[in-house]
């Protein structure tokens, strides 16, 4: 179906109305200001004219490339984008990690040519008009490195883009390998984007009934005691299986100890997932294989744990951006599992989408 345009403060008001919900002032004020950002631009390729020209005003020093809407978890971000990518034509909507997945699997396509960033810009611009990242984070250095010029590059082909994090600008990237080479990605990101902060105090996902799987409290128990409450939840997964067929199941080239794998389901302990070497991309190849992942038991985890934790960030990231089911049987409640402060800011995007599998409030808790 074609989108027709319209107003996207008024189809927020229509989308709070609906839900029952009330208006967020704050929401309400960024949903104004993508307003004017979508009028701004054309909503066709027709006239090559009103194109060159608005082309020669987005790429001129200081120009308006998009917008970068950040906050703390549950602000609002996701409904925004919702609501501006049903609105806009030409958008493309990824999760950023995923994203960037991809960019270095084409690099290696274009590897030996002039301009591969260049050639992979290109192949984007082919495809859409807007980019509209959800969770923009960068974490790793090989991202950090191309950041700016695969933003340059996709500018210059008349790309424009919204973007959500849980991060303003300058804290991307925070005590990252050589971090000072990723500031000019940074001061690209804030000049060329309009920087819109949602500062409402409230977390619109404490107690939503939106979740998908399960977290089993297993505080009090002995370990063989919190072994049989994983076991019979993964049983209750596939009651026909009698054999839980454990062994080991190859992410990306590397083995990785089960626990247990059946119809689509596969149990791993959090030391085989999270203590071991493990990138981004294994996580969403077995979020991508599996319509269920159980993990566990996750033990509480301070700054020593900051590498596992980290994984573990990516893991519930994965799970929630391809839709996988996810049971997490934990030492403790989402809010106290995590004890440290380096990764504090990191982890409340994660602690907030525990809590609503907490929330659930199933048999198992």
């Amino acid at each position: 179906m074609k989108k027709r345009p319209g107003s996207l403060v008024d189809a927020y008001r229509s989308r709070i109305t609906a839900n029952g919900w009330s208006i967020d002032q704050e929401q309400l004020r960024a949903a104004a200001a993508l307003q004017q950002l979508s009028d701004e631009f054309p909503r066709s390729s027709g006239l090559l004219g009103r194109l060159s020209s608005l082309w020669r005003r987005s790429t001129q020093q200081g120009g308006c490339s998009g917008a970068y809407l950040w906050g703390q978890p549950g602000r609002g971000k996701t409904l925004l984008m919702d609501l501006f990518v049903e609105a806009v034509p030409g958008c493309e909507r990824t999760h950023f990690q995923p994203f960037m997945l991809d960019v270095h699997e084409r690099l290696r396509v274009y590897d030996g040519e002039l301009d591969p960033l260049g050639h992979v810009a290109d192949d984007i611009a082919r495809r859409c008009r807007w980019l509209c990242f959800d969770e923009f984070a960068v974490y790793n250095i090989a991202d950090a490195m191309i950041l700016r010029r695969l933003l340059e590059a996709l500018i210059e082909t008349r790309v424009h883009f919204i973007v959500t994090s849980n991060f303003a600008p300058d804290e991307l990237y925070p005590g990252g390998l050589q971090r000072r080479r990723f500031l000019p990605a940074i001061e690209l990101l804030s000049a060329r984007l309009e920087v819109i902060e949602l500062r409402s105090d409230r977390d619109y996902r404490i107690g939503s009934t939106e979740v998908n799987g399960d977290y089993l409290l297993l505080s009090g128990l002995e370990p063989r005691e919190a072994d049989e409450r994983i076991r019979a939840a993964f049983c209750a997964l596939a009651p026909q299986s009698e054999d839980l067929h454990p062994g080991e199941i190859t992410v990306r080239g590397r083995r990785i100890e089960c626990r247990g794998n059946v119809q689509g389901a596969v149990w791993l302990s959090f030391d085989a997932l999270c203590r071991g070497r493990r990138a981004s991309a294994d996580y969403l190849e077995l979020a991508q294989r599996y319509h269920t992942l159980v993990v566990g038991p996750v033990p509480v985890l301070s700054d020593a744990d900051l590498a596992a934790l980290r994984r573990l960030i990516h893991l519930v990231d994965a799970a929630t951006n391809t839709g996988t089911q996810l049971i997490v049987a934990a030492d403790a409640p989402p809010q106290e599992l995590y004890t440290g402060e380096r990764l504090a800011f990191e982890y409340q995007r994660t602690c907030s989408r525990l809590m609503r599998l907490f929330g659930a409030g199933t048999a198992w808790t």
